[in-house]
């Protein structure tokens, strides 16, 4: 049996409860995709990623429920790809802690397109030390 990775990507009715029992049933979850998912909150969204720790991919892409706050709990020590294109409501502060604590050397490909109050070149120095490994960034506007 082969099990895909759910992609929720633009989903408007996925509920709260829904992604709770995806992410509390499916604890090897590699990769998750919930971009566009506008419907998710904060704090629903920061409930979810506390428990994959074995993610390598994570895309919320569009998500105006990614705010620092709702990635304080992520820990994904193993995470190699992050889509955080137009994430607008996160912060320099909640970007840095995500990339220097919550993720481990691995990350490989990071987009942030549009992230603007998120980048600047504190972060991207910090990025460079941290993240020996990142081959592809996305800071496009």
């Amino acid at each position: 049996m082969v099990i895909r990775p759910p992609d929720h990507s633009g989903c408007m009715q996925l509920q709260p409860p829904t992604l709770k029992t995806i992410v509390m049933q499916a604890t090897q979850l590699e990769s998750l995709t919930l971009a566009g998912c506008r419907g998710l909150k904060p704090p629903v969204l920061g409930q979810a990623l506390r428990h994959l720790p074995h993610l390598r991919q994570l895309d919320l892409s569009g998500l105006t429920a990614v705010t620092e706050g709702a990635l304080a709990n992520l820990n994904a020590p193993l995470l190699e790809d992050l889509n955080l294109t137009r994430c607008r409501g996160l912060s320099a502060v909640g970007l840095w802690r995500l990339l220097n604590e919550a993720t481990g050397s691995g990350l490989r490909t990071l987009r942030m397109a549009g992230c603007d109050r998120a980048v600047n070149d504190d972060l991207l120095v910090s990025l460079g030390q941290q993240h020996l490994r990142l081959d592809s960034l996305d800071i496009s506007d």
